[in-house]
């Protein structure tokens, strides 16, 4: 069974609770960090890390790197997740989340 988007959206703000993107970065609606989640079956996260196509920006530029290590610190501090539906493991186990600055403001 797929997440609603309702679930999905609660997942995400479950992590966003905890992200704080870095002061002073430049031009920071340039910075949407798109991380992997890998979890566990009781909502523990087992691995976190940037999706493929973030990975040559994060080498290169120093104000993404800093928003990615905030978004991927952030995955870490609100670990385990809570009130995941059980029946719908196979949709929350590996799930890719969006950490936009500009979705903040609002």
């Amino acid at each position: 069974l797929p997440l609603s988007m309702t679930e999905r959206d609660a997942v995400r703000n479950q992590f966003v609770k905890c992200w704080r993107m870095p002061a002073g970065a430049k031009e920071d609606y340039n910075l949407a960090v798109k991380v992997r989640v890998l979890l566990n079956e009781d909502g523990s996260v087992r691995e976190v890390g940037l999706v493929p196509s973030q990975v040559s920006r994060y080498q290169s530029d120093t104000f993404f790197k800093a928003a990615a290590d905030s978004a991927i610190r952030a995955v870490q501090l609100c670990n385990p997740l809570q009130n995941l539906p059980p029946e719908k493991y196979d949709a929350w186990r590996d799930m890719e989340l969006n950490f936009d600055p500009m979705e903040m403001l609002y």
